[in-house]
């Protein structure tokens, strides 16, 4: 069953489980708290506690659960998940890849370290701007920390603000020396949106990184995206800068 951790911000749902959860606490007791929540918010994050031995998820549990990440897959913020049950901790690594939003594991002993991680408001880390002058958006991912989907919000105001007032972005050159990853699937989505929605509106992509992605964007980027795209090594970030300008010294 669960119970609603109080005092937090109006954007976190806390919850704190004891005994198994059956799909009669999805249907009373979560789906409505989610349903009143995104109601007010664009995102919602989730503190959830488990102290003491868990039960486990009945059967029909498990599909609620599935029907509630993935109606509102791209709503999901943040997901802090409380416990020292060894299990759960070792099966965190490989769900959080496919939960819709950004997954982490705390030890008992870091409640107040995930209260405050799932409480944050302010959560872009890219370093992302636009240069005004040549039309060129540069984006510096860090190393330290995957993309999120308040990235590309940021990134996506960015190029917006821009294209404004401009017909295209005359250049993305995007540096890494390696590539973080995305922080889940609803980052990777919110990612091929900004492909989607923008890639017709940009000329050239530099992929300056010694990751392989380089190197795989170069090869099947020509193929979904209009923008021509070519990879440097991390070391090369004058020659894709220069490449990126090539039109506009013509």
């Amino acid at each position: 069953m669960f119970e609603e951790i109080a005092d937090l911000p109006d954007h976190v749902i806390g919850l704190k489980i004891s005994g198994k959860i059956t799909a009669e606490d999805y249907r009373k007791n979560l789906i409505p708290l989610v349903e009143e929540k995104l109601k007010k918010h664009k995102y919602i994050d989730c503190l959830c506690l488990i102290e003491f031995r868990f039960p486990g998820v009945e059967p029909a549990a498990v599909w609620e659960d599935m029907r509630l990440g993935l109606s509102n897959m791209n709503h999901w913020g943040r997901i802090a998940l409380v416990t020292d049950i060894d299990w759960i901790e070792s099966s965190i690594n490989f769900f959080k890849i496919f939960w819709p939003g950004h997954l982490r594991q705390f030890d008992l002993d870091e409640y107040d370290k995930a209260k405050k991680w799932v409480c944050e408001q302010h959560r872009a880390e890219v370093d992302a701007e636009i240069n005004v002058g040549d039309g060129i958006l540069t984006l510096r991912p860090s190393e330290e920390h995957s993309l999120s989907v308040y990235d590309f919000e940021y990134i996506t105001k960015l190029a917006d603000d821009f294209l404004a007032e401009h017909s295209t972005i005359n250049g993305i050159l995007i540096c890494s020396r390696h590539f973080p990853g995305w922080q889940g699937l609803g980052a990777m989505m919110s990612h091929l949106k900004f492909v989607h929605d923008h890639h017709r509106k940009i000329e050239r992509i530099a992929v300056v990184t010694n990751s392989p992605l380089g190197k795989f964007a170069d090869h099947i980027g020509d193929h979904f995206v209009k923008a021509e795209i070519k990879s440097f090594e991390y070391d090369q970030y004058e020659d894709a800068l220069t490449w990126l300008k090539k039109d506009l010294a013509d």
